[in-house]
Order: structure tokens, then C-alpha cells, then sequence
């Protein structure tokens, strides 16, 4: 960590700093912490191989858990990380959790819960290498909770990068098991180039679409849209351009409700986690049809 031990008072090089500040760190072990009214939760900087499991960042003034610059091979495990709010822009740059802005191969986000932040669950907005997002549960964000006017939180359950031309680039992000409801959006490339694989994730009840992949490549496959964009149709769940699919809910056509889930209470998905930090297993927006597509909470 930089910067540290200090003098008593001693001031900290770069303004943007976590509660939890992590700089050209390797193989590092971080387990069980909670980081609350700070700028950043945790701020992670051209770090590698590091692992950070049942991690809690709330109520931060920035974004909960941010990675950026040169970043590979850490993971994050069972972190929860939720109302983060950035009051300064207005809700723009508060996510949950996010990798951003930089290169690396290797990093993971395996089994978070982000929920009720002003921006997005989780954000990998300009990151130029593949990350693996597996057995998250992200939802509510993007509403409005602090007043701010103009609102500018982009409410974006899983956004799989983004940025200007420039600074996109070819990446084969990996989407697989994750829920995300409730958002503005469920998935979004967020015009970000790419061959991406998105395999058993849920999409429900987001206010526009529950997948939309507009400018990169990309499989689907075993994927559940409902309820997505006020609609029961599931001919209107997802914008979606070049992919190619198989074995998803929609393909079938017809309508979706809520009936045809087998259960549909967020509390299954709210609770305590267990004490090896996954969440009490349960049908949560399971398909009462059986089928086998969308996410589940049976985590391996």
C-alpha cells in the first residue's frame, strides 16, 4: 500500500484514493473487510495476482470496488458492495464494482451481489483484456435514491465496457450465470467491439432492455429474458445485432410471466450469505417449465 506507515497527518500522492488504496500489489490475500463513507471503497492500481474475498464497500463517495490501469489476475469473491452514490457528478461514476480503464488478462468477479448503486453493478468501461464475470446477482441500480437533478447514473446491470473509439478495443468478455434485474438495462456491450460469450444469465424486470449487444460479436447461449421493458413478450426483451444463439427463452417466442418462474421473492437472493460466503441456494426466477437456461443460485 503507498504511502504507508505515514507521519501522523503526512499527505498521500493522487487524488484518487479508497478508503482501501492498493498500488503495485502482488499476491495479496484481503478477506473479510468492510469499507463504508469513504471516497472509493477500495482502489485497486496496476496490481496483479491478488485475491479479494467477502469484501463489503457501501455508502462510498465514488465507486465501491474499482480496479484500474494495469490489472491481471486477481479475483473477487463474495463481495457485496451497494449505495454507493457520487454526489458530485450527480450518480455518474458511483458502480458497484468495476474494472476499468486499462489492460490485463486473467481478472475474475465471481459470486458479488451489487445492489442500489447511482451508476452501474458492474462496470468495465474501457478495459482493453477479457474478464470473467460468473454467479453474480446484480440489481436496483440506476434509481434515483439521493434527489439529484440531473440524474446521470446510467443504471447498467453488467456493462461489458464501452468508451470512446479511441479507447475501445477487440475483447472476449465471458458472462456466465449472473442475474441482473430490476436496472435500467440487464447486459449491455455499451458499444464495446468484441467475440463475447454470455451462457445461462437471467435478464428480468429491467426498465429498457434485458440484453442489448449492438456493436460486438457475441454467443448466447441458455440465456432468460422476462419482464424486460414493461413487456411479457419475449419478442421484446433484447436489442441484440450478430449473435449468434442458441437455447434461449426467447427463441421460442410467445410471452413470459412471472407465473413461469417457480419463484420470483428477492429475499431468496437478500439474505445472509453462508459462512463460506455463497449465497443460501434456492429456485430463485428458476423456469417452473425446468428448461435449461438462466442463472441459479446452486453456485458450484
Amino acid at each position: 500500500m503507498p504511502g504507508t506507515p505515514a507521519a501522523l497527518g503526512a499527505s498521500l500522492s493522487g487524488k484518487d484514493r479508497g478508503i482501501f488504496h492498493v498500488e503495485k500489489a502482488e499476491y495479496w490475500r484481503f478477506i473479510h473487510i468492510t469499507l463504508t463513507k469513504g471516497p472509493y471503497g477500495v482502489y485497486v492500481k496496476d496490481s496483479h495476482n491478488n485475491y479479494f474475498e467477502r469484501l463489503t464497500t457501501h455508502s462510498n463517495y465514488e465507486t465501491g470496488f474499482h480496479m484500474q490501469n494495469s490489472i491481471s489476475n486477481n479475483e473477487i469473491v463474495y463481495h457485496d458492495t451497494h449505495n454507493n452514490a457520487d454526489p458530485r457528478n450527480n450518480g455518474q461514476n458511483a458502480d458497484g464494482t468495476a474494472i476499468k480503464e486499462g489492460p490485463g488478462a486473467g481478472n475474475i468477479i465471481r459470486g458479488i451481489r451489487s445492489y442500489e448503486n447511482a451508476d452501474d453493478g458492474i462496470d468495465l468501461y474501457e478495459f482493453k483484456s477479457f474478464v470473467t464475470i460468473l454467479d453474480n446477482i446484480i440489481f436496483d441500480n440506476g434509481v434515483n435514491r439521493w434527489n439529484f437533478n440531473p440524474y446521470r447514473g446510467d443504471g447498467i446491470g453488467i456493462k461489458l465496457g464501452g468508451g470512446s473509439p479511441a479507447n475501445r478495443a477487440n475483447v472476449n468478455h465471458v458472462a456466465r450465470n449472473n442475474f441482473s434485474f430490476c436496472n435500467r438495462r440487464g447486459f449491455s456491450d455499451n458499444n464495446m467491439p468484441g467475440d463475447m460469450t454470455l451462457t445461462h444469465n437471467t435478464a428480468w424486470k429491467n426498465r429498457e432492455e434485458g440484453f442489448n449487444q449492438r456493436s460486438s460479436k457475441a454467443t448466447y447461449e441458455n440465456n432468460l429474458a422476462a419482464s424486460n421493458a414493461g413487456s411479457s413478450s419475449l419478442s421484446k426483451q433484447n436489442t441484440l445485432t450478430s449473435v449468434k444463439g442458441k437455447g434461449n427463452n426467447w427463441e421460442k417466442g410467445g410471452s413470459w410471466q412471472d407465473a413461469d418462474f417457480k419463484a420470483t421473492s428477492t429475499s431468496l437472493i437478500k439474505g445472509r450469505r453462508q459462512a463460506n460466503g455463497k449465497i443460501t441456494r434456492s429456485d430463485f426466477l428458476r423456469p417452473a417449465d425446468g428448461g435449461n437456461y438462466g442463472a441459479t443460485t446452486h453456485w458450484v
